[in-house]
């Protein structure tokens, strides 16, 4: 039973934002325990003030409020303001002295109001309880200033200004709106969650009799799943839990019941949906072509989006239930371990599991692809070879270079490529999970092969130290970092991360050659960490470079995320940044599919609220940026307390589960609108060089604020690279690229600049922008973009300017008379915008005036009246 103070209580236990820095005194604190990180604290005329230096390293400053008066709070309220050099990060510690945190970035400059839920959604969480559950009351909360390029010198310095901080016992206002009221019995949910239901399920047949109903079946299949979930969680205590799915799941239910029916009574367009038949899959661009089934039994050829789940036995046994919800795909993974044996013998009985799944994944429509796990090391091989152990990165435990090592994946591989080899639910292998590189300078291998690479690169010693400003007496002489932490920017460093890099892709080109040796005819990829390859500081960014993993794949796979953002009035919605740059810079690079076999839509254990209009907006704003293939993590149900990944996850969240579905019909419906937007050349490059960054020429922030101040011309973006430009090689699909923004690029090395000086003699633009103020940058960016002879695209303007409408994304095109465009907002607010003429939504079907309200994260795709 659940013990919820009175309301009176509540209030005697707020903090009202008036009274709180009048009353409370901060202490300071310098991240001691991540040395180098200075600053200074004080409170003047209602503003709290905490400067930081990160120019010595460290990872963050802060500002500490014990709070004796233990207040019981569901809504933490402030007004914060900062530069661009950090982020705001806020700390709540619960009654047991659980710590739970959250990074925040928004609007900078101008003061910008926050609004969390004092909950257990926040994804940081350590210590007390360990539980993942926010224990009231609260003891102590804290204000951080956190360095965006930790573990590197030369760090930013700058302050944060925080006012009007409160505490209060109502929830948030926009926490989980559209949903009804918390005082609703639980019972009462569920009973109407079951009436929905039995609606649906007399609806749903009459509606696919006339081949629509694709979005209704979905809904149905939802509730189907979370019924039986819902009476689980109650009878294992998760009470929580259930209240909370029973809430939206009565919520969708009626909704999904009352649309069924307007649909069946012609009040409401609905539309046939193709589904994905098993069949050869071809590669062409962003696209996979493949035979597609529709309503009527006609079948086709055609554009396809596989969209499904990872990525262990539950999508496997249930693999079946995957294409009512849309979805034609799932990730399995298998090892060496467990498989290679000692002797060089092959157990291939534990390759048993692939063909059980994929036999019954090619009958029901649903494509394998296989994650080849090298990371899953037998531990014969350890005792044997102790010697394995003395380098290891992420995932792998093994030195991967070491012979001993590859000929254990060798036999493995020979033994499991020629079985799959043709096997029609085999969309494609994964090469490893998360591939990164940690310690360094204990892995013999690249001890030897570091001076070699050197001679070869640099010729002599005497030309690497001029270049260098260094004075090695030899190439054995010059050391490798220990790790990716704390280390000196430098031209030294930038070496050794490239060669870094090219011998950890050189490694996968060996297992990708192999496969191929094979099989040749079968698809490669590795489930690169796409996020993290774009800020220093971290293993990712020293180890991949998504550049030589294109060269060696068939499909751009990668890991990526994009969370939600709860709260009101800060910023951005939700973390559209790093994945949209991400794919964007994995389609300039190569120009095929990309595939993210492990999406992540909210951090794992999260435990608030997750909107459905996000979890849609997100799967289809990958597919705008390239995506055509996807494995959302993961098909998993937890009830260990929060302590395993599989806690939080969207089988927790029928509002998130169905939105998964709806997107998944809706792409594979207007696929073929799509395909050329996902196919649109870059009209603008942004300059992006790890190089730069490790000489400390450049900051990775610099290119995201100059990534997003461009987004909203509403043309699309890719990525030039330093090797791009020197051998002048901005090949499709980056040929018809207009202007190259370098941002805030102190020095730009000759063979470089040689490139930039073509691109500029063959007609284009080359612009070096500060990114200091974002929205100033963007403004000014839409004023010069009138010169660069872009695209006749299709945007969405501002409605009192002819200036592109900030915070709103558009990426169009027009073919025969008619124009194409998708909208998302990335903003939390609603905003008016204009278009150049009245349409129609092709998602809902619904007429959309010239000028309109775009709401956050509900895409439209919008076929213009001709103008």
């Amino acid at each position: 039973m659940k013990i919820i103070p009175s309301l009176a209580l509540f209030a005697a236990l707020s903090l009202p934002a008036a009274d709180f820095l009048a009353t409370h005194r901060p202490s300071f604190w310098h991240g001691a325990e991540f040395p180098g990180a200075t600053g200074t604290l004080s409170v003047a005329e209602g503003v709290l003030t905490l400067k930081y230096d990160f120019s010595k390293g460290g990872h963050y400053v802060a500002a500490h409020f014990p709070l004796p008066e233990r207040p019981v709070a569901r809504t933490l309220s402030l007004e914060a303001s900062f530069d661009t050099s950090t982020e705001l990060t806020l700390r709540v510690t619960d009654a047991t002295g659980q710590a739970f945190q959250q990074r925040l970035s928004g609007a900078p400059g101008d003061w910008s109001r926050l609004e969390l839920p004092v909950d257990g959604s926040w994804p940081g969480c350590w210590g007390g309880a360990g539980d993942h559950v926010l224990h009231q009351p609260i003891r102590q909360f804290e204000v951080l200033a956190e360095n965006l390029t930790p573990d590197h010198m030369g760090g930013a310095a700058g302050e944060l200004r925080v006012r009007n901080i409160a505490f209060s016992a109502d929830a948030p206002a926009r926490a989980e709106a559209g949903l009804p009221l918390s005082g609703v019995p639980f019972a009462d949910l569920v009973r109407r969650a079951t009436a929905a239901r039995d609606a649906l399920q007399r609806t749903v047949p009459a509606l696919e009799a006339k081949g629509l109903g694709a979005k209704s079946r979905a809904t149905l299949a939802t509730l189907d799943h979370f019924l039986p979930w819902i009476l689980e969680d109650v009878a294992r205590g998760f009470t929580n839990r259930a209240e909370r799915e029973a809430r939206e799941l009565a919520s969708l239910g009626e909704k999904g019941a009352r649309r069924a029916q307007d649909v069946l009574d012609g009040r409401a367009p609905d539309f046939p949906v193709p589904h994905f038949r098993t069949s050869k899959i071809d590669i062409s661009h962003a696209q996979m072509v493949a035979d597609r089934v529709w309503p009527d039994g006609r079948v086709d050829r055609g554009p396809v989006f596989l969209t499904g789940y990872g990525h262990f036995g539950t999508v496997q046994r249930n693999l079946h239930q995957l294409p009512p919800l849309g979805n034609h795909i799932l990730q399995m993974e298998i090892g060496p371990n467990g498989a290679v044996r000692e002797d060089g013998s092959v157990n291939t009985n534990h390759f048993r599991s692939f063909f059980d799944t994929a036999a019954r994944a090619a009958a029901a429509n649903v494509q394998v692809t296989l994650l080849l796990s090298p990371h899953y090391f037998p531990d014969w091989a350890f005792r044997k070879w102790p010697h394995l152990k003395d380098c290891a990165g992420g995932f792998f435990k093994q030195c991967v270079y070491a012979p001993e090592a590859r000929a254990v994946e060798e036999r493995y591989l020979r033994a499991l490529i020629p079985l799959i080899r043709g096997n029609p639910a085999l969309h494609s292998v994964c090469l490893s999970n998360e591939p990164e590189t940690h310690v360094y300078a204990k892995c013999p291998v690249l001890r030897r092969e570091w001076p070699k690479w050197l001679a070869r690169r640099h010729g002599t010693v005497a030309a690497f130290n001029a270049k260098m400003k260094t004075d090695f007496p030899s190439f054995a002489d010059v050391p490798m970092p220990e790790n990716f932490r704390n280390n000196p920017r430098s031209p030294v460093l930038a070496e050794f991360a490239r060669f870094n890099q090219e011998m950890f892709a050189d490694w996968h080109r060996w297992m990708a050659d192999l496969v191929h040796e094979l099989a040749p005819e079968l698809p490669v990829h590795a489930k690169i960490m796409i996020n993290p390859c774009q800020w220093d500081g971290n293993a990712t960014f020293y180890s991949v470079d998504p550049a030589r993993f294109g060269a060696l794949s068939q499909y751009n796979g990668n890991d990526a995320y994009c969370n939600y953002r709860p709260g009101a009035g800060w910023g951005w919605i939700h973390d559209w940044t790093l994945m949209e740059a991400g794919y964007d810079w994995q389609r300039s690079v190569a120009d095929l599919p990309v595939f993210n076999t492990e999406n992540h839509i909210q951090p794992d254990r999260s435990k608030g609220y997750l909107p459905g209009i996000h979890t849609y907006a997100t799967l289809w704003q990958n597919a705008i940026h390239g995506q055509s293939a996807t494995t959302l993590w993961c098909w998993e149900r937890a009830y260990d307390s929060g302590k395993s990944d599989f806690n939080g996850l969207i089988l927790e969240r029928p509002e998130a589960f169905e939105a998964w579905a709806h997107a998944a019909l809706d792409l594979s419906r207007l696929a073929d609108v799509l395909a050329p937007i996902q196919n649109l050349p870059p009209s603008v490059l942004l300059f992006w060089s790890a190089d730069a960054i490790l000489r400390g020429e450049t900051k990775a922030g610099a290119f995201h604020r100059a990534y997003r101040a461009a987004n909203f011309l509403g043309q699309p973006l890719g990525v030039a690279t330093p090797d791009m430009l020197a051998s002048g090689r901005l090949d499709r699909p980056l040929d018809r690229a207009r202007v190259i923004l370098l941002p805030d690029v102190s020095a730009i090395p000759a063979d470089v600049q040689a490139g930039l000086d073509r691109f500029v003699a063959k007609g284009g633009q080359v612009l070096p922008v500060d990114t200091a103020r974002e929205r100033e940058l963007a403004v000014r960016l839409c004023d010069l973009s009138k010169g660069w002879s872009l695209p006749d695209l299709p945007v969405a303007r501002e409605c009192d300017s002819e200036r592109t409408a900030w915070g709103v994304e558009t990426r169009g095109f027009r073919k025969g008379g008619a124009s194409y465009i998708s909208i998302c907002s990335h903003l939390r607010a609603p905003k008016k915008v204009r278009l150049e003429s009245a349409g129609v939504d092709l998602i809902t079907g619904l007429p959309v005036p010239a000028v309109l309200e775009v709401a956050p994260l509900r895409p439209l795709l919008v076929r213009l009246d001709a103008r």
